[in-house]
């Protein structure tokens, strides 16, 4: 027998707590983002980081340290952001 994995708990397992964090915000940003010409994208959501942390299966204040270490303005960009194919 074969089981399906959905991407979330495949992300769940493969990834540590910054990789879900980036991978939950880019996801998000293809669902709903708004291009921004020459500042990125906007997501129009209002989410706690209680509301992210249940979401990618983490503590509030694992997320804040993930935010924070995300912070940079280059850090969400290719070699930041997990990809899979």
């Amino acid at each position: 027998m074969t089981r399906m994995v959905d991407p979330s708990s495949l992300s769940l397992a493969a990834l540590d707590v910054h990789g879900r964090v980036a991978a939950q915000i880019l996801a998000f940003a293809r669902e709903y983002g708004e291009a921004l010409p020459e500042v990125g994208v906007l997501i129009p959501l209002r989410l706690t980081q209680t509301d992210l942390a249940g979401l990618v299966g983490a503590s509030r204040v694992r997320v804040n340290q993930a935010l924070a270490a995300a912070s940079s303005p280059t850090c969400f960009n290719k070699a930041c952001i997990p990809t899979f194919i």
